[in-house]
């Protein structure tokens, strides 16, 4: 099962075990029909089922099983993520920028899989791929100059990547 890293949780927030998180814009909507997410613990990846999100002034969301703010503070500070299947590649953003959709679809440099895109960060200058590789995040440029195809049915990303740009952040 392939896993997108959508966020990261906070601290407790009120008596009732809600907890405030963090999550990128581009999974909010994702994030609001998921039943199921997935908390990244040092036991690896457990899965929560969502009571509720709450996006008002502060970002919050109560899990079962998680009733209290010292249960809450169990998982505080773990990265979150959703079933690549549950992220939804409908929308684009403002800008109309399709390749912030192609977090979960798996990058290859030429014929060599790098690993799962976790998340899609637009700067002022470009558009990167997170990836961890061997165990270390490494970003990607995802500029027309390096992508060959991006292959919807496949999930998958190829690039003709320069020689040594993703061992130089290793």
């Amino acid at each position: 099962m392939q896993l997108v890293t959508i966020g990261k949780l906070r601290k407790a927030f009120g008596v009732k075990g809600h907890i405030k998180l963090e999550v990128s814009a581009q999974y909010e909507d994702s994030l609001a029909s998921a039943d199921v997410i997935f908390v990244s613990t040092s036991e690896g990846s457990i899965p929560y089922f969502v009571e509720a999100v709450n996006y008002d002034n502060v970002t919050t969301i109560k899990l079962e099983e998680i009733d209290s703010p010292e249960s809450a503070s169990e998982i505080s500070m773990c990265s979150i993520a959703l079933r690549a299947e549950d992220v939804k590649h409908t929308t684009a953003t403002e800008e109309g920028n399709e390749l912030l959709l192609l977090a979960g679809f798996e990058l290859y440099d030429k014929d060599k899989s790098l690993g799962t895109i976790m998340e899609v960060l637009e700067y002022p200058q470009q558009v990167m791929a997170a990836v961890e590789v061997d165990g270390d995040p490494v970003l990607v440029p995802l500029v027309p100059e390096f992508i060959s195809s991006i292959e919807l049915a496949e999930r998958r990303v190829v690039c003709d990547l320069p020689e040594g740009l993703v061992q130089s952040q290793l």
